[in-house]
């Protein structure tokens, strides 16, 4: 029997030119690919991720997320390639108003999935984000003076009781699709479990613009979300200081906004 089937690349050819471009100048290397796969009325998403294991995350989470409806139902893993559904809509553009309370509702889905709350914790939160802040004082993000106050308002920001549980740590418009049933996660990748809560809230209200800290926060808060604004500033510092560290690692240089240290080191502790 003769099966018609169609595979399509999904990624843009700027973004591969982008990918060799990084891996000669010695950048990382993103090992995973993207495609299109038709099978008559089947229509998916595969993604081949660099080892089975990471596929296996991707799929467990995936479907402890199913009944939410924020990302996209799984469909087979084999080994590293995972295939999930593939969700017809409208992409998100960074020009565009961004939709605040349909992104509310999805970080509300995900934070109310059993989060787990942890007390005690002032401290070792603080000396995580110390660490980082070290590590990109030594590489000249910014001087001992700016790094010091940092540190102050790490210690002074950390929370003793925050909440663990799943979160989306890439949202952006270019992740992001406008279904009509609703913003729907597009890049699974990026998905977590046992992540501090609302700090992927922290990288939208951060990086994507126009999104105004409160308006998300406000979009998220709801009786069954744990309550995150009260740390939404160490959340943002530890953000930053977390991603920029490894976007200097893996040398996305594009990516460094240095600027955003020196602004929050002036905020009032």
């Amino acid at each position: 029997m003769r099966v018609p089937y169609r595979k399509q690349r999904l990624e843009a050819y700027a973004e591969r030119l982008r990918r060799v471009y990084r891996s000669l100048a010695g950048g990382s290397k993103k090992l995973q690919r993207v495609y299109r796969v038709s099978i008559r009325g089947l229509d998916a998403k595969l993604i081949k991720l660099a080892h089975a294991s990471e596929a296996a995350r991707v799929e467990e989470l995936l479907e402890q997320l199913r009944s939410t409806c924020v990302a996209p139902g799984v469909i087979a893993r084999d080994g590293s390639d995972l295939w999930v559904e593939f969700l017809q809509g409208r992409p998100l553009s960074c020009s565009e108003v961004p939709p605040v309370g349909e992104l509310g509702k999805v970080f509300r889905k995900l934070y109310c999935q059993a989060p787990q709350m942890i007390s005690g914790c002032a401290d070792n939160l603080a000396d995580e984000v110390v660490r980082d802040l070290e590590n990109l004082e030594s590489a000249g993000l910014f001087d001992h003076a700016c790094r010091c106050r940092l540190e102050e308002r790490a210690r002074a920001w950390a929370p003793d009781l925050a909440w663990i549980g799943f979160d989306y740590l890439d949202a952006r418009p270019a992740n992001l699709l406008q279904t009509p049933g609703g913003l729907r996660i597009v890049d699974v990748e990026s998905l977590c479990d046992g992540e501090l809560i609302g700090t992927g809230a922290a990288r939208a209200w951060s990086r994507w613009p126009h999104v105004e800290r409160e308006s998300l926060l406000s979009a998220i808060a709801a009786p069954a979300v744990p309550d995150f604004a009260s740390y939404a500033d160490f959340l943002e510092l530890r953000f930053l200081a977390r991603w920029t560290l490894r976007w200097v690692l893996h040398r996305k240089l594009r990516l460094i906004e240095a600027g955003g240290f020196e602004i929050i080191s002036r905020r009032v502790c």
